[in-house]
């Protein structure tokens, strides 16, 4: 089957004749810094700022260094905070 150029490009959720519901709670921020260096093998972080993640989602801690393979999954057993400097506190499992 020959290629075919789509009309939407790349990188598109696109529904023609649809529609699409998207469900749950907005995750704010979606994304934030560590408040320090997670060392190899660690069961917490601390992000800067408030979150409003709960035990039992799933979050991606990333490498800084150029490779995008460099990176962690975790999923939340417990939050606390934010303490009294805004950063938000995170066990893992």
């Amino acid at each position: 089957m020959p290629y075919t150029q789509h009309r939407y490009g790349a990188k598109v959720l696109a529904i023609r004749d649809g529609m699409v519901g998207i469900y749950g709670v907005p995750k704010t921020p979606s994304w934030t810094t560590l408040n320090a260096t997670s060392d190899v093998g660690a069961t917490s972080v601390t992000v800067n700022g408030a979150v409003n993640w709960a035990v039992g989602d799933r979050i991606v801690i990333a490498s800084s260094s150029f490779y995008g393979t460099e990176t962690d999954e975790a999923v939340i057993a417990a939050v606390s905070g934010p303490n009294a400097g805004g950063n938000t506190g995170m066990w893992m499992w």
